[in-house]
């Protein structure tokens, strides 16, 4: 009985992880979109306070013509051990001028459900 009540408990923490670790997925790939659309209510209500400050400046500073039109493209989202790794293609326009492509990697630490901080991964 003892093995059993173990085995239940292990189960049901496990399947919570598995909700959380989700619900951070679905956070990155929201919070990207926000960026991606200068939506700043949105990416600060994602972030830790004390990286919101950082987003908002990132979006409110620098002008739409300074930043140039802008595409988050193949966005693809994972968990990986307690952040979600994501990868994406930021295609820019400046002017008149060829698009610009730029292949990131990024993985996004969370607290309490909001990004916290990330890291950028460097291809090897």
């Amino acid at each position: 009985m003892k093995k059993l009540i173990l085995l239940i408990i292990f189960i049901l923490l496990t399947g919570l992880a598995a909700c959380s670790s989700g619900d951070n997925v679905a956070t990155a790939v929201q919070y990207i979109e926000a960026l991606e659309e200068g939506d700043i209510d949105t990416a600060t209500s994602l972030a830790c306070p004390e990286r919101a400050d950082d987003v908002m400046s990132g979006l409110v500073d620098v002008t739409a013509a300074e930043r140039g039109d802008y595409t988050f493209e193949r966005v693809s989202c994972a968990a990986r051990g307690s952040g979600v790794a994501c990868s994406f293609t930021i295609t820019q326009q400046l002017d008149d001028e060829t698009p610009s492509q730029f292949d990131r990697s990024v993985i996004f630490e969370f607290e309490g459900g909001q990004i916290c901080g990330f890291e950028e991964e460097v291809a090897s």
